[in-house]
């Protein structure tokens, strides 16, 4: 059985994907949802949860202001 756990990122990386859909002209539901997707972590047996709380730590420590500004920049993609 495959459990599933997931997180809330800091809402500026909410504000980023819009900010992003905006500057890519994505403005329907499907355009802004192309490129979304989750990430499979895969996990041990024994408690998921702290692996998850420290991917969702690495992601807010490497993706910065900058960098997400550079993301918004280039319409959500890899600058």
């Amino acid at each position: 059985r495959r459990e599933v756990e997931k997180i809330l990122l800091n809402n500026r990386f909410m504000e980023a994907v819009d900010s992003a859909a905006s500057v890519g002209d994505a403005t329907d539901a499907d355009a802004y949802l192309t490129d979304w997707h989750n990430e499979v972590i895969e996990i041990g047996d024994g408690d998921i949860k702290e692996p998850v709380e420290k991917k969702a730590a690495e992601l807010e420590a490497e993706f910065t202001e900058e960098i997400l500004l550079s993301y918004v920049n280039n319409a959500g993609y890899k600058p």
